[in-house]
This record gives C-alpha cells, sequence and structure tokens, in this order.
C-alpha cells in the first residue's frame, strides 16, 4: 500500500509540473496572463502576434468573442501614482527659477567712519529731553550710515538695484533699503525706509529709532505705514545688523523679494601693516610700525537669479568703499 500511494503522487506531481512546463513555453506578456487568468483563458490556445510569437493583450481580445478590449483593460491592475504620476505634475507647471544664494565676504575699515562720526556728533548739542539739532543736522548712528551708505552703492550700481517680477527682472530708479528687526515673539521682519539715497543720515536715524520701538507702539506703526504706502513698492536690498556681543563673521538667508542682503557683525581690532610697506619683495615691514584698525568682515548674500557673481562683487566693493571714505555720508543732500 505504502508503494501505490507513492506512485499514485508521482504520477500527479509528474502531470502538474508537465502543465506548468506547458505554461512556461507560452510567451506571453504580463497584460495578457492577467487578463487571461482573469477570464479563464488558455494561453496555449490563443495565437501570438507580438516578436517571436509572443502573446499580447490585442490576441486575447481576439480569441474570445465574448470579451472585448476594454473589458480587459478595465480589468488590469492601476498603476501606481509614485514618482511617475509626481513628475508628471511637475512637468504641469511653469518652469520658475529656485532661489539659490551666493555669498560674498570682504574686510572693512572702520575707523575713518568711526572719526567722522565721532566728530559730527560731538557738534550736536544735548538737553534733557535728548539731542538737539544744529547746523550740521542731528545725531547719527552706525546703523543709519549702513543704510545710507547701502542706498548710495544701489544708485552707483543700478544692475545690482533690481527686483523680479514673475519671469521679468525690473530695474528701479529709487533707492529703498529694507532693515532687519526683531518682533517680541521672536519673529525677524524687514521694514523698508523709502528713498533712502534722498535723505540726510540724521533723518534716517530717527526713522530707524522709531521703527526699532517696541511691536505695539503707535508712532512705529504710524510710521512704518507711511513708509510701506510709497506706491506699494518693495525694498531690493536689506540689511541685517548684528553688531553686538562677540559675533566677528555670520550669513543671514535672503528674503525672496530682496536682491541683496548685507550681514554685519560685530567689529574687532586687528593689526595690519603699513600701505607704503614693499610686500612685492617679501620684505615685512617690523611689527612696531603696523597699527591696529577695527575690522569689520561683512557678507553679502545675493540672489542668482538677479545678478551675478560680478555685479554683487561690484556692489559689495562700493558700499565698504563708502564707509572707508565716509565724508559724503554726512552731506545733507547728496543726489
Amino acid at each position: 500500500m505504502p508503494e501505490r500511494k507513492a506512485a499514485s503522487y508521482s504520477r500527479s506531481n509528474s502531470g502538474s509540473s508537465a502543465r506548468h512546463d506547458l505554461a512556461s513555453t507560452v510567451r506571453a506578456s504580463p497584460a495578457a496572463r492577467f487578463a487571461a487568468a482573469k477570464f479563464g483563458l488558455d494561453l496555449a490556445a490563443v495565437t501570438g502576434s507580438g516578436p517571436h510569437g509572443r502573446i499580447v493583450l490585442r490576441d486575447v481580445e481576439d480569441h474570445s468573442t465574448h470579451i472585448s478590449l476594454r473589458d480587459v483593460r478595465h480589468s488590469l491592475p492601476q498603476p501606481c501614482r509614485g514618482r511617475r504620476g509626481i513628475s508628471q505634475v511637475v512637468q504641469a507647471w511653469p518652469t520658475r527659477p529656485v532661489l539659490a544664494q551666493a555669498n560674498l565676504s570682504a574686510n572693512c575699515q572702520l575707523n575713518a567712519l568711526l572719526r567722522a562720526r565721532q566728530a559730527h556728533n560731538s557738534t550736536v548739542g544735548t538737553s534733557k529731553e535728548g539731542p538737539l539739532p544744529s547746523s550740521t543736522g542731528g545725531v547719527v548712528s552706525l546703523s543709519a550710515l549702513f543704510v545710507k551708505a547701502l542706498a548710495i552703492s544701489l544708485a552707483q550700481v543700478p544692475a545690482a538695484n533690481v527686483v523680479l517680477a514673475g519671469d521679468r527682472l525690473i530695474r528701479q530708479t529709487h533707492c529703498d533699503i529694507a532693515f532687519a528687526r526683531s518682533s517680541l515673539d521672536g519673529r525677524v521682519d524687514f521694514p523698508s525706509l523709502v528713498d533712502a539715497h534722498l535723505k540726510a543720515a540724521w533723518d534716517i536715524t530717527r526713522e530707524l529709532n522709531t521703527l526699532m520701538a517696541v511691536e505695539g507702539d503707535p508712532a512705529s506703526s504710524s510710521l512704518e505705514a507711511q513708509l510701506k504706502g510709497v506706491n506699494d513698492r518693495k525694498p531690493t536690498a536689506a540689511i541685517a545688523n548684528l553688531g553686538r556681543g562677540a559675533v566677528s563673521s555670520y550669513q543671514t538667508p535672503l528674503s525672496p523679494s530682496h536682491a541683496t542682503v548685507i550681514a554685519i557683525p560685530s567689529a574687532t581690532p586687528r593689526l595690519v601693516p603699513p600701505v607704503a610697506a614693499d610686500l612685492n619683495q617679501g620684505a615685512l615691514a617690523p611689527v612696531q610700525d603696523w597699527h591696529s584698525v577695527m575690522n569689520l568682515e561683512i557678507t553679502l548674500g545675493c540672489d542668482t537669479r538677479m545678478m551675478s557673481g560680478v555685479i554683487a562683487a561690484d556692489l559689495l566693493e562700493t558700499f565698504i568703499a563708502q564707509l572707508e571714505q565716509p565724508e559724503h555720508l554726512f552731506a545733507e543732500r547728496l543726489f
């Protein structure tokens, strides 16, 4: 009895393997195999019209009179909406350039600017209510001088005074500067100072003092609304002044609405050799001839969609030149 069972099992197993071998010899596409299994068709009886006699989905429809190709296609599993579906959606949108920020850094010597500011502010009288106006204007802050210098630089490098409107670059004739301000809840916004290149440094100082007041102050809100109401225009450049503490260098992210942003850290003393030293022959000046300067490492971030690195470098060089030769920054009107 055990031998008969083994023989019977062997015969049944050999029969199933034979059918498997027959099915495996049939050349058919995966869609044709799925449709044949779905509707109970024998692929061995179907004549293939594909390459090397391969059975395709059309052959399954031609073989059966009661199955239409529409029924076959609806019976197939739906394709996965994965990467292919996402790429199709992305391609349906118009191509838009992505913001890419390039950062350029350079050193600036502030000695001349600090001396000129001290000499100017010493001529302004004071009282219990604060500084008194004089013939040379009011007190000037360093932040106002940075704003004034950047505004003049934009006027001298008009290729950097641009805004992106859709797929077009629009060159501005005015020089509006945004200034980073921290709110009480930790947010950072950028109120703007319009036509900064046409204003005196002491007027910019008063506007900055009002804008930097406590959030919710009526005077600050009124001035901010007044400054933002000039044709609803947006500034092309921004300044982030972190001139406090021991931060000697830092970079700030660029807002999508600004073409450039200048990050200003704290100034640090540095020893530099005399300008007249002959460095070409490899002979450095003696250490006792070196002098200390207040060095400021300025970082300019630019949107590469709006300007090239050459234009950004030209703007940074012009900005540093304004700070190192600051006499005209204290003029009442330059343009």
